[in-house]
């Protein structure tokens, strides 16, 4: 005898097929998906670009810190800087073209470029710091990216998508323009940590004249 369950024998029935649809409906597409990507090989290489470029960061670092003397911080900066305006045009390109492969060129090159900042950047969140609070420096980036980036951009997008349903490449254009946003306040950054470090300088260098200065005053 059958358990009673409040839906009728026909309902169940009709639930089942339901499901079945919608996984043939979703296999069909992933098999589609396995086409597309063997077909355009190309599009799974731009998945090594994270690994590449943010291995590439730290060695740029390493070169411009160590081959070129120049100071950690504002060395992570500028490099910083200098990467995100050359990722910036590149992904706008990238949403521009109708050609399929400028399109993958493009994002390939463009992620290379801001993945690049990984290494630079979260030097600069480790060394802005006293030691005992590195931890903390990092924790509190993680939680800011992901509350101010991760969880409102789905929806902002989202929403810009339902506004101009016409013209998806807009938006997509829209949102790379705010990589140039994002350049403004790292030289901006930048910028300071140039005018502390020279003034910290100057500093040091009137500490070492008056320092050399001692033994022959008090010798006379």
């Amino acid at each position: 005898m059958p358990i009673e369950c409040g839906k009728p024998l026909a309902e169940s029935k009709w639930d089942i097929d339901d499901v079945a649809g919608c996984f043939e409906y979703y296999a069909g597409l992933a098999d589609k998906l396995d086409v597309i990507l063997r077909k355009h090989k190309r599009i799974q290489r731009t998945a090594f670009a994270k690994q590449l470029g943010t291995l590439g960061g730290g060695l740029l670092l390493d070169v411009c810190t160590r081959v070129f003397g120049l100071e950690t911080i504002e060395a992570s900066l500028l490099l910083t800087v200098v990467l995100m305006i050359a990722a910036w045009p590149i992904c706008f390109v990238a949403f521009t073209t109708t050609n399929f492969s400028i399109f993958v060129s493009c994002m390939f090159v463009g992620q290379l470029f801001a993945f690049a900042t990984t290494s630079p950047v979260n030097g600069v969140l480790l060394w802005c710091v006293p030691s005992t609070t590195r931890t903390l420096s990092m924790a509190l980036s993680v939680l800011a990216m992901h509350l101010l980036g991760d969880v409102p951009s789905p929806v902002v997008v989202g929403a810009m998508f339902e506004a101009m349903p016409d013209h998806p490449s807009r938006v997509m254009q829209i949102v790379a323009s705010l990589m140039g946003v994002a350049v403004l306040f790292w030289a901006l950054a930048w910028h300071l940590a140039r005018t502390q470090n020279a003034r910290r300088r100057a500093a040091e260098q009137e500490n070492d004249v008056e320092g050399a200065g001692v033994p022959l005053l008090s010798a006379r």
